[in-house]
């Protein structure tokens, strides 16, 4: 019925084109509110890491979502504002406009109509992380590396009736001395397998982005910009849990903490982050590819 509203207008063709009876029959609002309760919603994932993007993307799929991705916070904002999503995982450091900040200005959008949940998706473990997460006007929050039974419990919760709760995440480090993961190499393996991608095309992508990052690290701290420096570190740290490089990210994150607890960051922090990402370099080298 006119005026036609773009959701109406959209949710009316997405019905046509589901349905191979379509053709033949004609498509109520009734039709449309049944086909939409069978179909899981559409899912915004703001994360300016290409690795992150990648991965939060097949595991949506993996577990019946589809997936928008964006780079940053103001790409969010702008999505958010025109498709009506049924969640965003939200990351909470970006250039430009970052997840809070992005989260807050959603939020004014959103009055006068539903709200759109926001997940919090951050790598970092500091006291008073998630409370500030929900505080800025966010509905929950998941760690990273993000776990995928951890996610399907989070969306479940905030994308359909429930009050199922779900186990914390588990952030504990079960292979010491290796460089990956083996569990979430397997995982990864798997999703992207079915979304026709390679854990390996998704590992190169990833190494090379590291290299570019710490080689803009040592040059900020040349420039005597140790924020900037820790910049680059958090963008390795992401990409590392995205793909499994536990030992990595372990260093990068223990190097933030240590850069937020003193304000030092030296270029010895950055040479050992190098060497553990030429680890990770050669093991991958020596892995069958897919």
């Amino acid at each position: 019925t006119k005026p036609v509203h773009q959701s109406q207008l959209f949710d009316a063709i997405a019905a046509m084109l589901g349905s191979p009876a379509a053709a033949s029959a004609p498509v109520t609002r009734a039709i449309i509110a049944e086909r939409r309760a069978l179909v899981r919603p559409t899912v915004l994932v703001a994360d300016d890491n290409p690795a992150n993007q990648q991965v939060a993307a097949a595991m949506l799929r993996k577990i019946g979502y589809r997936a928008d991705v964006v780079a940053d916070g103001a790409e969010a904002v702008a999505a958010v504002a025109s498709v009506p999503y049924g969640a965003v995982l939200m990351d909470v450091q970006m250039p430009q406009l970052d997840g809070l900040a992005a989260t807050a200005e959603i939020r004014q959008l959103d009055a006068g109509r539903g709200q759109v949940p926001i997940i919090a998706m951050t790598a970092g473990a500091m006291t008073g992380e998630r409370e500030r997460c929900l505080a800025a006007g966010m509905d929950d929050y998941i760690a990273k590396p993000v776990d995928l039974d951890r996610l399907a419990a989070v969306l479940k919760r905030w994308t359909a009736t429930t009050t199922e709760e779900a186990d914390p995440p588990d952030t504990t480090d079960r292979n010491e001395g290796q460089p990956f993961d083996p569990d979430t190499v397997a995982a990864l393996r798997s999703m992207l397998a079915d979304d026709e991608g390679s854990f390996h095309a998704l590992a190169h992508a990833f190494t090379t982005q590291a290299a570019t990052s710490v080689r803009a690290a040592r040059a900020a701290l040349e420039a005597d910009d140790p924020d900037e420096a820790a910049r680059c570190l958090h963008h390795i740290a992401g990409g590392a849990g995205a793909v499994g490089a536990v030992r990595l990210g372990r260093r990068c994150r223990a190097t933030m903490q240590g850069f937020r607890a003193t304000g030092r960051l030296t270029r010895e922090d950055v040479a050992a982050i190098d060497d553990e990402l030429a680890r990770v370099v050669a093991w991958l080298h020596d892995q069958p590819s897919d």
